[in-house]
């Protein structure tokens, strides 16, 4: 499913950088800069649960990891509903004032910043087993092909195709991962599992946003000096960027909760270490093969495919090394 939805990712950043001038593209990727800023008023909270909800659940003790659970959704929950709700308010002012563009871009960065912090960070933590992940796996597939469908939507409407694209995949993605979800939860906050889950998850949270902020703060800093223009020839080191990503997170996503459990149950370090082993060892030899191949070969398709974005190919070569790493 992961190498599907690579494959389909690249199609369909290929043909939307061949549809969008790099101006019209930039101003739209400006709009997940300002979200991935914003989701990280989630303080750790998600990764806390990602870590306490298997590891409860591997030792037995459902009813501690329900109200983990309860307590999480609570927290995340409102603090989606608020960062909408602000910038519902803000589109309804831009469009007051006619500029149709910002109204727009205040609705992506509000419905996919509820995305992020509820559906992402809430709802997909839920799924924790081989039976769990084979429903994502559904998800992603479904998500896959909506994403090919409303192509015709950036043909037709560049910017505001765009905008409405990412708005679909918003409610998709949401109807399904939460119809499908395998735990159902009261939303109730208990103080000592919202601390304990602060704790557990700040460690975890500052890492992982140390590491995954370096891809943003790229974004900002090219958005800063070069403009819209530049960041839209920035956006094929971003696909490449997210499309290599992929079966990492991939990787993350299914032996994570499996390791948890697996301490939950009381395994030792090296049962849990085998969980990953074998998914790192094919990532890492999938990653070479594609810096030997993407190298060469990313020139050559940027020149015939989309000539409007050569000043961004050099760029997108460095991520094939990066991935690697």
């Amino acid at each position: 499913v992961s190498l599907l939805n690579s494959v389909v990712s690249i199609i369909c950043g290929l043909l939307v950088a061949k549809w969008i001038l790099p101006d019209e593209l930039g101003s739209f990727n400006a709009l997940s800069i300002i979200s991935s800023y914003i989701i990280l008023i989630q303080v750790g909270i998600p990764s806390g649960l990602s870590r306490e909800l298997p590891f409860y659940m591997g030792k037995g003790e459902r009813d501690l990891a329900l109200r983990y659970a309860s307590t999480a959704i609570f927290f995340l929950w409102y603090l989606s509903l608020l960062v909408m709700a602000v910038c519902v308010v803000l589109a309804v002012y831009y469009g007051w004032t006619g500029n149709w563009p910002f109204a727009a871009g205040a609705l992506v960065v509000g419905f996919t910043s509820f995305q992020a912090l509820y559906v992402t960070k809430y709802l997909k933590v839920l799924y924790r087993s081989d039976e769990h992940f084979i429903r994502m796996a559904n998800i992603d597939l479904i998500t896959t092909l909506l994403s090919v469908l409303t192509l015709y939507l950036v043909y037709k409407y560049r910017f505001y195709g765009l905008c409405i694209r990412a708005l679909m995949n918003f409610a998709v993605d949401w109807y399904y991962t939460d119809k499908w979800k395998p735990l159902d939860s009261a939303s109730r906050f208990d103080n000592g599992c919202f601390r304990s889950l602060l704790k557990v998850g700040m460690p975890i949270y500052g890492v992982a946003s140390i590491y995954g902020l370096w891809p943003v703060v790229q974004r900002t800093v090219v958005l800063g000096v070069f403009g819209a223009q530049g960041l839209g020839l920035f956006a094929l080191a971003n696909i490449v960027q997210g499309i290599l990503s992929t079966l990492n997170n991939a990787v993350a996503n299914v032996t994570f909760p499996k390791m948890c459990k697996l301490h939950g149950e009381g395994k030792g370090i090296r049962e849990v270490l085998r969980v990953p082993l074998r998914p790192f060892l094919l990532s890492l030899g999938g990653y070479a093969l594609l810096l030997l191949a993407g190298w060469p070969l990313f020139p050559v398709v940027v020149a015939h495919f989309l000539p409007n974005y050569q000043g961004g190919v050099e760029a997108a070569q460095w991520m094939f090394p990066v991935a690697l790493v």
